[in-house]
């Protein structure tokens, strides 16, 4: 979130209509045909990257996809979906959210489509242009979903602290599957995927690791000790870049060697409450590449 050259990045996100902020709860799940046709593109359910060498993978940062250098970040104190440059953390609001929920997690599909995990217990979709927020569905019995990721697919992986699981989430009907236990007790934490290395990386703000998740068995492996301590957690590894970026309660952007643990502070993100959720775009995005930065 090296390299993937199948990914299905659309630029035309298939953005449900605006919805009532107060139905939004109930509103019934977009139909999703995109993730039939991408299931379908990739018969092993694997984007298949090419074979860029032992050195490329270790280093986990060759480019994937043509995306824009920006990240998307929800103000959970302003409820607003804010623009954040990755070169110096700089923000800029986009729109404030329809619907005023905590979100510990956000994250783009491959298709470009938006999503937030609400309250860490259900998956909403949000419209990046409009920030109109539609009720996707709970996951059931998984809580503190907390970090969630695009998958290797068309669908979602998400970390359960309450489960203690690795979970794979339906992003029509938003319902969580446990794939297995971590192995590991996390607390706050965040979750993003990795074509180069075919699994998710994953910040554990109770042991202050990175760990490298199977996707297969759901396994926490610790992959490195963090030189920054990590309090929320919100972290992505951007498409575009290979780059890994996080963010915490001190409100700063910073980067991720994930293969020393190195934690490198990049700029402030001026967001009025701790940072817990960062997203990548798999591609252009007009509506969001218009924003300029103050």
């Amino acid at each position: 979130m090296a390299s993937a050259a199948d990914v299905h990045a659309a630029a035309d996100v298939n953005l449900q209509p605006q919805v009532d902020a107060d139905a939004a709860e109930t509103a019934a799940p977009p139909v999703d045909a995109d993730a039939a046709a991408e299931v379908a593109d990739n018969a092993d359910g694997f984007f298949d990257p090419p074979d860029t060498g032992d050195a490329a993978v270790a280093s986990d940062v060759a480019p994937v996809v043509d995306a824009p250098p920006w990240l998307l970040s929800i103000d959970n104190g302003a409820h607003k979906l804010l623009k954040v440059d990755i070169a110096t953390g700089k923000t800029a609001a986009v729109c404030t959210l329809s619907a005023k929920y905590g979100y510990p997690s956000l994250t783009f599909r491959r298709n470009n489509v938006l999503v937030a995990s609400r309250k860490g217990a259900a998956l909403d979709q949000i419209d990046p242009c409009t920030c109109v927020v539609t009720a996707i569905g709970p996951y059931g019995g998984a809580t503190g979903v907390n970090g969630i990721t695009s998958d290797h697919a068309a669908g979602l992986f998400g970390i359960s602290s309450g489960l203690q699981t690795l979970i794979s989430i339906d992003p029509v009907t938003g319902a969580g599957t446990s794939i297995g236990a971590l192995g590991a007790k996390f607390g706050t934490n965040g979750a993003t995927w990795s074509d180069a290395i075919h699994a998710l990386y994953a910040i554990n703000g109770a042991d202050n690791m990175l760990y490298v998740v199977d996707p297969a068995t759901g396994v926490a492996t610790p992959q490195a000790v963090l030189s920054q301590k990590f309090g929320s957690v919100g972290v992505e590894r951007h498409p575009g870049n290979g780059q890994i970026y996080a963010c915490s309660d001190d409100g700063m952007l910073r980067q991720v060697d994930p293969v020393t643990g190195n934690v490198t502070t990049i700029g402030p993100l001026g967001e009025s409450a701790a940072c817990s959720n960062l997203a990548a775009p798999w591609g252009p995005l007009k509506c969001v590449d218009d924003v300029k930065f103050p």
